[in-house]
C-alpha cells in the first residue's frame, strides 16, 4: 500500500451539502422507500377529502402526519448537517494511511480509521459514517483535480472493504 497523503481545503457550498446529505438520506440510507409508500396514503387523504366532506378532518391529520415525517426524517438532518459544516468552512482536512486530521480555527484534531464505520462515493462528495451515524461530507469540488479524487477513492477502498460507490446512479 502506497502511503497516500491527500490535503483538502474545505470550501462548501450549501447547495453542495444539501446534494450529500439529500443523496444520502434518499438512495443510500433507503428513505426513498417510505417515500414510495407514503405518497400514495397522503394522495389517498386528499382524494378522499374531496370526495367525502366528513372524512376532511382525517385527510387532515394524514396529511399533517406526512409534513411532520418529511421534516424529521429529512428537512431537520439537512439543516443540522448545514449548520455544522458552516463551522468547518475553512478547514484543513488530511487523509493519510494513518487517519484523518482536521484543522482549522476552532478545531484542531485527529481520527485514526477506525472511528469510521462505512465510506461512500457518491456523484458530488465522498461521505464517511461513524459509530453515529453521523455523514462526515467530502466535497468532490473541494480537491484539486481528478488525480486526487482517484487518490481518495483507492484509499476509502483500501481502508473501507465495504466501500460503496454510487457514482451513476
Amino acid at each position: 500500500m502506497a502511503d497516500a497523503n491527500i490535503e483538502v481545503k474545505i470550501t462548501y457550498e450549501q447547495n453542495e451539502i444539501k446534494k450529500a446529505i439529500s443523496y444520502y438520506i434518499l438512495r443510500v440510507y433507503g428513505i426513498r422507500t417510505y417515500a414510495i409508500i407514503v405518497y400514495p396514503i397522503l394522495v389517498a387523504a386528499v382524494a378522499f377529502s374531496l370526495i367525502f366532506s366528513e372524512y376532511a378532518l382525517l385527510s387532515i391529520v394524514f396529511i399533517l402526519a406526512g409534513y411532520i415525517l418529511y421534516y424529521i426524517y429529512y428537512q431537520r438532518p439537512i439543516d443540522g448537517y448545514l449548520k455544522f459544516y458552516r463551522k468547518r468552512e475553512g478547514c484543513i482536512y488530511g487523509f493519510s494511511n494513518d487517519g484523518v486530521t482536521v484543522a482549522g480555527e476552532e478545531v484542531q484534531s485527529q481520527f485514526l480509521w477506525s472511528v469510521f464505520k462505512k465510506a461512500y462515493e457518491i456523484p458530488v462528495a465522498f461521505l464517511l459514517l461513524d459509530d453515529n451515524k453521523f455523514i462526515y461530507v467530502f466535497s468532490k469540488s473541494c480537491f484539486r483535480d481528478n488525480q486526487s479524487n482517484d487518490q481518495m477513492h483507492k484509499l476509502l477502498s483500501e481502508k473501507f472493504p465495504n466501500f460503496r460507490e454510487y457514482r451513476n446512479r
